[in-house]
């Protein structure tokens, strides 16, 4: 379901992260979770899987994803929840189409939806070079991308983001539960600091309002 890279193997030894911070719920060769095992146990594993690796730098990396762990089992105002979450496709209400380039820009970059739609995003890479669609709070797509500053090579593969070669489409079917501004960005190393992202303006649904109901006819005054 995940790919898998060598960097990528060195995330897996943290926490099972939720959705939007990237979840992970990878084994070591013994059965056991990351949680399971003992901090001197996570970075043996950590070592083996990168030569060179050092016991504080796999320390301190290990913080990090903890970190967004921690963060995500809460639902803070400026959690990556807030975004929304993956929608069913049977309750699509409408589709936007996405285009990126190489000149690090969407098109379009801003878009408004109203609370409660579920969006088909289809995304397409009219680029030559590897672009991604990635959705989430202002708060967390800052903290994926300086994530991925440490750890360029590391592959991702979740709900709200796609990653497209060049000429490649694919989907993201979203749905925004909360009223707010949010983004969508390319996460690939230089592209987020170049511009390339976009601005999801959630609105309030407007209120439906109820027919008046017509109130039965006085005949009592009638003459017959």
């Amino acid at each position: 379901m995940n790919k898998m890279t060598n960097t990528f193997a060195l995330v897996a030894i943290t926490a099972a992260i939720s959705t939007m911070s990237f979840a992970h719920d990878m084994k070591d060769g013994s059965g056991m979770k990351p949680m399971e095992m003992s901090e001197p146990m996570r970075i043996e594993m950590c070592q083996k899987m990168h030569e060179g690796m050092t016991a504080d730098q796999c320390r301190e990396m290990q913080k990090k994803m903890m970190g967004m762990h921690n963060h995500s089992e809460h639902q803070h105002d400026d959690g990556v929840n807030k975004a929304g979450k993956p929608g069913i496709a049977a309750n699509v209400t409408r589709t936007i189409h996405i285009t990126m380039s190489d000149k690090n820009r969407f098109t379009p970059n801003s878009i408004k939806v109203k609370q409660g739609e579920t969006i088909r995003f289809v995304v397409k890479n009219a680029g030559k070079k590897k672009h991604e669609m990635v959705i989430g709070s202002v708060e967390d797509i800052k903290a994926h991308n300086e994530l991925m500053e440490r750890f360029p090579g590391m592959e991702h593969d979740e709900p709200n983001m796609v990653d497209l070669q060049s000429g490649e489409k694919g989907e993201i079917i979203w749905q925004f539960t909360e009223v707010g501004q949010f983004q969508f960005a390319c996460l690939v190393t230089g592209h987020f600091e170049a511009g390339m992202k976009g601005v999801i303006n959630v609105v309030k649904a407007p209120a439906k309002t109820k027919p008046k109901s017509q109130s039965p006819e006085d005949h009592s005054t009638h003459q017959h």
